[in-house]
């Protein structure tokens, strides 16, 4: 019950209710942000109150690995920077490319000095269920870094010598 597919279920359900939340704020990125912050705090807040029972259906849905607030806290980040890249569509890629390293890079220090200020060392990266706020940093400047770097490749594929760039285009559909 506690599994990605039944957090996909009640995502899929809600996800109207989301975008009316959103869509009440002037900017969309204001409206992530704070829906991002309801959704964290919801889950500090159950993971106090149901800790003891941890191996309850409820508490599995709120503070289990799959749980609702925690996953919908990155999701609804994935919204956020979906809608830059749909508004920034026709930007310049190598200029879009930068961006996505340079924001990436301090997302991922950034992440990595929440977690240290949270535990006093680095050790804890390797616990799986620690989905807390540094790992979710953390994970959007690796998409960054990796997208930034993609977005320079592709500006620059006119340049690969063909088998390459044929090669790129067949994998790139395959990826898809």
């Amino acid at each position: 019950m506690h599994n990605a597919l039944f957090y996909y279920a009640l995502a899929l359900a809600s996800v109207p209710i989301w975008f009316e939340i959103i869509g009440r704020f002037e900017s969309e990125y204001i409206g992530c942000a704070a829906l991002m912050v309801v959704f964290y705090f919801t889950f500090q807040a159950f993971s106090l109150w149901l800790e003891p029972y941890d191996e309850t259906l409820i508490s599995g849905l709120f503070i289990g690995k799959f749980n609702y607030f925690n996953m919908s806290f990155g999701v609804i980040a994935g919204c956020a920077a979906g809608l830059y890249l749909v508004k920034n569509a026709d930007a310049d890629l190598t200029a879009l490319s930068r961006r996505s390293l340079a924001v990436g890079t301090a997302l991922l220090a950034l992440g990595l000095c929440i977690l240290y200020l949270r535990s006093g060392s680095l050790r804890p990266m390797t616990v799986e269920d620690d989905m807390g706020l540094w790992r979710w940093v953390f994970y959007s400047g690796a998409v960054l870094v990796l997208g930034g770097a993609q977005a320079a490749m592709i500006a620059r594929m006119e340049t690969w010598p063909r088998t390459l760039r044929r090669g790129a285009e067949v994998v790139a559909v395959f990826g898809q």
